[in-house]
Formats: C-alpha cells, structure tokens, sequence
C-alpha cells in the first residue's frame, strides 16, 4: 500500500479523479501526508518490536543474574 501510494504521489495523481491545478496540488499534499504517517507507523511498530525482541533475549540473562 505504501509503495502504491508513494508512486501516485510522485507522479502527481489527481485524486478523486480531480485534474484541475488545484486537484492535483491537494492530491499531492494529502499523500505526502500519507506517506509521512505510514512512515512514521512502521518506524514505530518497528522499534516497538525491536523492543520486544531486546526484552524477551534480556529477561533469561537479567534473572540468572538476579539469582546469583
């Protein structure tokens, strides 16, 4: 979906089906917000995950470690 959207955006698609000047300027600021927000959801998500992944390797060293 990101990909789809980035290439419409370059190309600077109407939306809507809009062709005028002003259709396709809107077009092109909507979508650069799109793509703006996706980005920024899937660099969350991302962290959020490596996150996790640091968590679930550092719990068995952190507790044998709080054992001796």
């Amino acid at each position: 979906m990101l990909g789809r959207t980035i290439r419409l955006w370059v190309a600077v698609e109407p939306l809507f089906g809009d062709y005028t000047k002003s259709g396709r300027l809107v077009g092109f600021f909507l979508r650069g917000v799109r793509v703006a927000t996706s980005i920024l959801v899937y660099v969350v998500i991302f962290l959020g995950g490596l996150g996790l992944f640091g968590i679930w390797y550092a719990a068995p060293i952190l507790a044998i470690m709080y054992l001796f």
